[in-house]
């Protein structure tokens, strides 16, 4: 779920993260990596000149002073630098000191379902740390240059810690559509709904998508009873995103893992086009939504025979049930409270 104009992806979501800001009046050195193609269907040309575009238009915002590519590959020469070790924080680092460069730049192209996916992350040079992140799908490489101006004017706008506005395909989904993202499409708003998400507080977003696998059996969390964990959450459309966000930063008796906690697993899964951290555990209200749109349909293929679904929200209010997780039914949409269904019994989990 995400921003103005944004179609957000549900229980899934493009979002630009500011996560820092720059030291006011010096500029960054950045060094850019050659965008990468993942997949079929994008020549080495054609990475070359999104990369050249990408490049030039990012030293023309003047918020950062680009290295120049036949300084960096002299270096790189030096120093038998392999494109491979751009993951290696020590070679980096180096690399980077070499270069007086405090940031790396870098871009991956995919095609599916006939667009064009592209993300584009900022990095500190020393610790591989993401500053900025925008993900933008359009629907060829001309179209993807005439946005790379916009693109770098979000990443610009992130690392100084405004909001980032980066427009991406508009368009009416219909519910029980392949979404962008891999999952089925099961809510569509034309005037948008707002989404809260416990970084950059509250965007507006367009459709909600679900994934088409069911991630599996697990716990709501690691503790033990219905007391422990009582992380802040909210039954509403557009909460799923800040509940589950505010359950993984809570504190828990165990570390988290895909087996023991179900907003963690949600943060984890991934698609061909989408990465860990772009989904989430639905609140109480998105997955009644959910069974509304689809209902039974939702549990066929299913390998577990579990027909109670977990949310990210917790039952507030009732008397005996108050802290238990906040479940659906899908055979005939009941909503549980019961005992059966708390934090640590296990249950059916989709992102």
């Amino acid at each position: 779920m995400k921003k103005l104009t944004y179609a957000v992806i549900a229980f899934l979501a493009f979002v630009c993260i500011p996560l820092c800001a720059q030291t006011a009046g010096r500029k960054p050195t950045v060094v850019i990596v050659p965008f990468e193609a993942k997949g079929s269907g994008i020549g080495q040309d054609d990475c070359d000149i999104v990369t050249e575009s990408f490049e030039s238009e990012y030293a023309r915002t003047g918020n950062a002073v680009v290295v120049n590519r036949s300084t960096l590959k002299k270096i790189q020469t030096e120093q038998a630098f392999q494109n491979s070790d751009w993951s290696n924080n020590d070679k980096t680092a180096k690399l980077g000191e070499a270069l007086n460069a405090q940031q790396i730049v870098s871009g991956q192209l995919r095609l599916y379902s006939d667009l064009l996916f592209v993300t584009v992350q900022v990095q500190d040079i020393k610790t591989l740390a993401v500053l900025a992140s925008v993900n933008v799908r359009t629907k060829s490489i001309m179209e993807l240059l005439d946005t790379i101006p916009k693109i770098c004017k979000d990443i610009a706008a992130q690392i100084i810690g405004e909001v980032a506005d980066t427009p991406v395909e508009k368009r009416e989904w219909k519910v029980g559509e392949i979404g962008p993202g891999g999952g089925w499409v099961f809510y569509y708003s034309e005037e948008g709904f707002e989404v809260h998400d416990g970084k950059n507080g509250v965007k507006t977003c367009h459709y909600l998508e679900v994934s088409k696998d069911e991630i599996g059996i697990i716990r709501w969390c690691p503790d033990s009873g219905n007391g422990g964990c009582r992380p802040l959450t909210e039954y509403g459309l557009g909460y799923g995103l800040l509940n589950t966000y505010n359950i993984v930063i809570s504190k828990h008796k165990k570390p988290l893992s895909e087996k023991n906690c179900a907003a963690y697993a949600c943060t984890q899964y991934k698609t061909n086009t989408t990465s860990a951290g772009e989904w989430f555990l639905p609140s109480r209200d998105e997955l009644n939504i959910l069974y509304k749109n689809f209902g039974r349909q939702i549990l066929q293929g299913t390998s577990t025979g579990y027909s109670w679904l977990y949310s990210s929200s917790l039952l507030k209010g009732e008397k005996e049930y108050n802290g238990y997780p906040a479940c659906q039914r899908f055979s005939d949409g009941a909503q549980g409270y019961h005992g059966n269904y708390g934090k640590d019994s296990g249950n059916c989990v989709r992102a």
